[in-house]
């Protein structure tokens, strides 16, 4: 109805008015006068019901009919709009909820193919680390195995240096040795010598086949600082002509040798004194 109150309002508003004009009068009866009356003099009217007649009431009938016929093809069309209407909302909502699944599934396939590259970009990045570490370890293992190479190397070396040294130290101690020696033995010669040239034999040991330890203890320079005869020669004369011999054959021979001078077996000198087979 309202549709077509839409479509022509004019018209429609006409044809409800007459309609309801026309109700009026087929349904109530009214009386009219043309002169009012005063308050005063009115009088009580009774009320009478005028019966419309056949004519009347058939196209009050058929107005009523029409009318309602009117409104049930509205209410039907209504009806009918109402249901293309939630046909049309069933539809657009459909639609709606279609795109909506397919933006929703869109979204989803966004957002497995964006976790799938992170996912592949992050495995990439751990590859990639992975192989880093594992040349770092290697490169680290290869310059610990250069370093202990070298560290035994160097050991080697060093080993070989020190026997090296420690060879040549025992050659120069040998050698030292062995000129301390040949130097003590020359040393010791040169000693007993001085000490047979100041040395006079005792008349009364004439014949006698004498010889005795002395030990001599010297200062740096040869000095004698004392003699001592620690195996004597059982002739008491003999053995103080010994001492005689050494004091006056101050000083006595030294090495030149300053370590050799200092050592004890200069300090404290002992040699043999035998005349019978020479100085030994």
């Amino acid at each position: 109805m309202w549709t077509v109150y839409k479509r022509n309002p004019f018209a429609f508003l006409l044809s409800l008015l007459l309609h309801t004009v026309l109700v009026f009068l087929l349904l109530y009866g009214a009386s009219w006068r043309t002169e009012p009356l005063l308050m005063d003099q009115a009088s009580v009217i009774q009320a009478q019901i005028i019966t419309p007649p056949p004519i009347a009431e058939q196209s009050a009938a058929s107005a009523r009919q029409r009318l309602k016929d009117e409104q049930q093809a509205e209410a039907k069309r209504q009806t009918e709009e109402k249901a293309k209407r939630l046909a049309e909302e069933k539809r657009q909502a459909e639609a709606a909820k279609r795109k909506a699944e397919a933006e929703r599934q869109a979204k989803e396939a966004k957002r497995q193919a964006e976790e799938k590259a992170k996912r592949l970009a992050e495995e990439k990045r751990q590859a990639e680390a992975a192989k880093r570490k594992a040349e770092a370890e290697r490169q680290a293992k290869e310059a610990k195995r250069q370093a202990e190479e070298k560290a035994k190397r160097l050991a080697e070396e060093k080993r070989l240096a020190e026997e090296k040294a420690a060879r040549e130290r025992e050659l120069q101690a040998q050698y030292r040795s062995e000129q301390a020696a040949a130097e003590a033995v020359r040393i010791t010669r040169l000693i007993r010598q001085k000490v047979a040239r100041y040395w006079h034999r005792p008349p009364s040991t004439a014949q006698q086949p004498l010889m005795c330890r002395v030990k001599v203890r010297l200062g740096d320079s040869g000095t004698v600082l004392s003699v001592i005869i620690i195996e004597s020669s059982g002739n008491e004369a003999f053995d103080r002509s010994v001492e005689k011999a050494v004091f006056k054959a101050d000083p006595l021979p030294m090495p030149n040798d300053e370590s050799l001078r200092a050592s004890p077996r200069f300090r404290q000198h002992e040699f043999i004194f035998d005349p019978a087979k020479g100085l030994q």
